[in-house]
């Protein structure tokens, strides 16, 4: 279980008395951790962080002013909408017999799905919703009005709630989403026919800026860009550090480092250089874990439609 406020505190303190006393209180040491976190998340950026953006005819997009850096970026190749009402309990966006009156068996449409454009879903099928973190595959029979009808919960995925404006998309089978390439700024790469109907491969960095290869098809949330923000401040004593996974240590370490640096006696310097090598081998752990996330960001999922 992640350490809170107060327990970090705690350990800082222990690491940091000297004649049995330390001269700081629980804000002003608060103030010591917040730094570190952000001084820490510099060095090795640790707060893993996701944005859906939304695909229109265009291959320049651009991520919020939230994600200082980004190292993966996927691409659902699907046409999409968004769900017109969210949910409560799991079902409330699917009514039974909302249209027609039915329950699916006797002429009516049993459980339904109101979308924001039921133009772009075929007459039946299957459709997607969420992303590729969280996600479940419904089917359904038919469309009438706003609303695909006839629809089966968890095909395949985990039978939810969803939000007002989810994202939902058309798939019918196989792979439903791609892993672009980074190609690093200023590198020269095929950029090949951007209005063709060849999905994007390729995505080069500029900052903040993706460039696409190609035009993507137009759908809502149809790039999932993963990266790293700046982890936000500890403010309650409950407040545990996000995305460190039990690995508060090298925070401990640099706050405590810090505070000693700040006493400015010899006892307290030589203690702050003690401490120096631990911090060192725990960022050194940290990096490792954060190259297993960013190594292991799942690629693509290929469903069979054998179930």
């Amino acid at each position: 279980m992640a350490l809170t406020k107060a327990e970090i505190i705690t350990a800082v303190r222990r690491l940091t008395r000297l004649d049995n006393s330390v001269p700081y209180s629980d804000d002003q040491i608060t103030q010591f951790i917040n730094e570190a976190i952000r001084e820490l998340s510099m060095l090795v950026p640790f707060d893993v962080y996701h944005e859906e953006i939304n695909t229109t005819h265009s291959i320049v997009y651009r991520t919020t002013n939230e994600m200082i850096d980004f190292f993966a970026v996927f691409y659902y190749p699907l046409a999409g909408s968004r769900l017109m009402s969210d949910t409560l309990g799991g079902s409330s966006f699917l009514t039974l017999g909302t249209i027609g009156g039915g329950d699916g068996g006797d002429g009516g449409d049993g459980f339904v799905i109101q979308v924001e454009n039921p133009l772009i879903f075929p007459s039946s099928g299957y459709a997607v919703i969420g992303n590729m973190l969280n996600w479940e595959i419904i089917r359904y029979t038919g469309k009438r009005e706003t609303f695909l009808t006839g629809v089966t919960r968890g095909v395949y995925g985990e039978y939810q709630s969803w939000d007002f404006l989810t994202p939902i998309h058309v798939w019918s089978r196989g792979v439903w989403w791609n892993r672009l390439e980074i190609i690093p700024a200023n590198s020269m790469f095929d950029i090949g026919v951007p209005d063709d109907d060849t999905p994007p491969s390729k995505v080069s960095r500029q900052g903040r800026t993706i460039y696409l290869n190609r035009f993507p098809v137009r759908g809502y949330g149809n790039l999932f860009v993963a990266g790293f923000t700046i982890p936000p401040p500890l403010v309650n004593s409950r407040d545990t550090i996000r995305n460190l996974e039990n690995k508060e240590t090298p925070v401990i370490y640099l706050a405590s480092i810090k505070i000693l640096g700040s006493l400015g006696t010899e006892e307290a310097q030589r203690v702050a250089q003690s401490y120096m090598p631990l911090f060192q081998l725990e960022l050194q752990n940290l990096q490792q874990q954060i190259d297993r996330v960013v190594r292991g960001m799942t690629p693509q999922t290929n469903i069979s439609m054998g179930r």
